[in-house]
C-alpha cells in the first residue's frame, strides 16, 4: 500500500495549517479536514470503536461518510469525499441516489460492503489479538507481584513470630529470675 498526498478535497490544494483543534486546515480556500480520532462512537448503538475502523464492531453499522458519488467510506466529519472530492452533504448524497437508480449501483454497493467488511474483520481480529496479549501479560506482571507480596508477607510474619518468641522467652526468664530472688532473699 503506497503513501498517498494528501490534497484538499475541495480545492485540490497540498498546503495545510493546524487550528486550535488540530484539524488540517486548507492554506488556499479554508476547508477543514478534521484531525484523525482515536475513537469513534458508533451512531446506531454506541460502541465505542478504534479510530481506523470503517464499520461498528457491534453492529456493523458504517462509522464514517459514504460518498453518494464513488461509495467510499471517509473519516467521521469529513465534508467532502477523499476520493473524488464529492460534497458529503445530506442534499447531494439523495440527489446522487436519485441520480444512480440503474441495477449496476447496487451489485457496485454489494461489493464494497463486502470488501470493507472483511478489510474490518481482520483489522479487528489483530487488534483483538494484541488486546489478549496485553492482558495476558498484564495477568502475568499481576501474578509475579502477588507472589512477591505473599512472600514479605510470610517473611513479617516469621519476624513477627520470632519476636514474639523472643519477649515471651524474655518474659519467662524475668519472672523465673524474680521467682529465685524472692524464694532466695
Amino acid at each position: 500500500m503506497g503513501v498517498k498526498r494528501l490534497s484538499c478535497p475541495a480545492c485540490g490544494a497540498n498546503g495545510f495549517e493546524h487550528d486550535a483543534d488540530g484539524n488540517l486546515v486548507c492554506s488556499f480556500c479554508g476547508s477543514v479536514l478534521e484531525a484523525p480520532r482515536e475513537e469513534i462512537v458508533c451512531r446506531v448503538c454506541g460502541t465505542v470503536n478504534p479510530g481506523q475502523a470503517l464499520r461498528c464492531m457491534k453492529c456493523g453499522g458504517n462509522l464514517g461518510a459514504v460518498c453518494p458519488k464513488c461509495r467510499t467510506t471517509n473519516v467521521p466529519g469529513a465534508q467532502f469525499c477523499e476520493e473524488c472530492a464529492e460534497p458529503l452533504d445530506t442534499l447531494s448524497g439523495i440527489i446522487s441516489r436519485f441520480s444512480d437508480l440503474d441495477g449496476d449501483g447496487v451489485v457496485e454497493r454489494g461489493e464494497v460492503l463486502t470488501a470493507t467488511k472483511s478489510v474490518d474483520a481482520e483489522y479487528m481480529a489483530g487488534h483483538r489479538a494484541r488486546l489478549m496479549e496485553e492482558d495476558r501479560r498484564r495477568a502475568e506482571i499481576l501474578a509475579q507481584r502477588a507472589a512477591r507480596a505473599q512472600k514479605k508477607q510470610k517473611n513479617l510474619m516469621i519476624i513477627v513470630y520470632v519476636v514474639i518468641g523472643l519477649l515471651t522467652i524474655g518474659g519467662l526468664v524475668a519472672a523465673m529470675i524474680f521467682a529465685l530472688s524472692t524464694v532466695s532473699g
